[in-house]
């Protein structure tokens, strides 16, 4: 059962926290964007045309960008409405979107792959992924390199042209979280958390939460801690994932593992 009622029934794909930590927007199916304030959850469509939703990303505090198979839309009042935004994007099935400094912004679609944008996404660039690069589940470039998750592992490029395997990887890589522009992690589908300080070079942290194989497992990395979830729980780790601890960490960790872990 969900930790929030209002999550009933509600397969989410991808979320993401206003930088006040306010606010959750969740990107679902069939329900379109979700917004999670408390213990409260609310729909927030007006404009969206399709409920249908495949990525959400807060771009600042009422600024929120949300991906659907009609194209991309913002709203700048904290998603009460949507408008089109962008070029060049209709017809996506939007999986991840990120932004970074100076209006340098990427999507990951599952139909036509990896587009950009240097305009804060209002024109976009179409960039075909490389011979090679397939199965890809997850793109990311908030920090300036670009790390891609992909069937035989990451994969890093500085100028999504070249792409090379990063070194120490895990091959089944379940998911992604950034600190900053020299700390990120990913976790593997045994549940080991891995760390990263350019995305080139990974090596296993020393601890392992629960250790045990987790089932599902996702990290989220948010200030200065790591939380892993899986189906029995969370495991918090204050010290970049050397010694962990099984933790409720009260509602703030409970809509985020409703909206990571229920699709």
């Amino acid at each position: 059962a969900p930790l929030l009622p209002g999550l009933k029934d509600a397969r989410v794909r991808t979320f993401s926290a206003s930088p006040d930590g306010k606010r959750l927007y969740l990107a679902a199916d069939e329900r379109g964007v979700l917004v999670v304030e408390g213990d409260r959850v609310t729909e927030a469509n007006e404009g969206l045309g399709y409920k249908r939703c495949g990525a959400v990303a807060a771009v600042s505090d009422d600024t929120i960008v949300a991906g659907t198979r009609l194209g991309l839309f913002r709203s700048t009042d904290g998603a009460k409405t949507w408008q089109s935004a962008g070029e060049g994007i209709a017809n996506l099935q939007v999986k991840h979107m990120w932004f970074g400094d100076g209006g340098r912004c990427g999507l990951w679609d599952f139909t036509s792959g990896l587009r950009l944008s240097e305009e804060g996404g209002k024109r976009w660039k179409a960039v075909p992924p490389p011979d090679g690069m397939k199965h890809v589940s997850e793109v990311d470039g908030t920090f300036g390199s670009l790390v891609a998750v992909c069937d035989d592992g990451i994969r890093f490029s500085e100028d999504a042209e070249a792409w090379a395997p990063a070194t120490g990887s895990p091959k089944q890589v379940e998911s992604l979280a950034w600190v900053g522009a020299h700390e990120m992690y990913c976790i593997d589908d045994e549940g080991q958390v891995f760390r990263s300080g350019n995305g080139r070079e990974w090596a296993a942290c020393a601890g392992f939460p629960g250790g045990r194989r987790l089932e599902g497992p996702s990290v989220f990395a948010r200030e200065g801690s790591l939380i892993v979830g899986d189906a029995s729980g969370f495991f918090l780790s204050s010290d970049a994932g050397s010694t962990w601890k099984w933790t409720a960490l009260g509602a703030r960790a409970e809509r985020w593992y409703g909206g990571q872990c229920m699709g």
